[in-house]
């Protein structure tokens, strides 16, 4: 065995190989052992224990909070949106979740939660309805609060679940998003409205899948 090795490292190219497989090998288990800034470890691992967003969501806030318990009083839906939350969609490493409150709850209550908690609220952004906060420097989270029986909430969830169960729609919409940044890449604002006629088509073609829930 000791000379079928030898004879394996003889051969230059695969040499190569090996030696590169070795090191990513060495490289992953090393990284394994670095804790990931910003995330509470304990509560990420509840998180994954509890398997689904919708039931796990106090673990998911504790992930998200700064303190772990600011806002677990409050009555609130999460669920895991945006590029990130849809399989080989292009996207930047940024967590995005959607969080719907009940429609009879003071939305003063929401907002001082979760500038406590360390997020900044920007308002709606352009979007009515929405209450759009974001932490981390650089940003990991964006949080979209809106009221749960909202279309906003049945639109967020139509999208992501319509990628998710149509991997060619989300290839076509991941192939636009390279284009488009690439064309706009100074220009955010260019950037989503250029975007925006195909998301719209695609939040069409949920509705037409009965994805949207209303």
């Amino acid at each position: 065995m000791i000379e079928s090795f030898r004879n394996i490292f003889a051969i230059p190219d695969l040499r190569k190989r090996l030696t590169f497989t070795f090191l990513m090998l060495a490289v992953y288990r090393v990284g394994c052992f670095i804790p990931s800034p910003g995330v509470n470890s304990k509560a990420l691992l509840e998180f994954i224990k509890a398997k689904k967003l919708d039931q796990a969501e106090q673990p998911l806030l504790a992930m998200l909070d700064a303190e772990g318990n600011v806002v677990d009083t409050l009555a609130l839906k999460l669920e895991h949106i945006g590029g990130t939350s849809i399989r080989g969609m292009c996207a930047k490493p940024i967590l995005d979740i959607a969080a719907g409150r009940p429609c009879d709850t003071p939305l003063e209550a929401y907002v001082a939660a979760f500038e406590q908690a360390g997020y900044e609220c920007r308002g709606e952004r352009g979007v009515p309805g929405r209450q759009y906060f974001r932490r981390g420097q650089p940003r990991m989270y964006h949080v979209h609060l809106v009221e749960e029986d909202d279309h906003l909430w049945f639109e967020y969830l139509a999208f992501r679940d319509y990628l998710r169960a149509h991997p060619n729609a989300a290839r076509q919409f991941a192939d636009v998003k390279r284009v488009l940044a690439a064309r706009f890449s100074h220009d955010r604002e260019a950037y989503m409205n250029a975007k925006s006629s195909h998301v719209e088509e695609i939040l069409r073609l949920a509705r037409g899948s009965d994805l949207t829930g209303a």
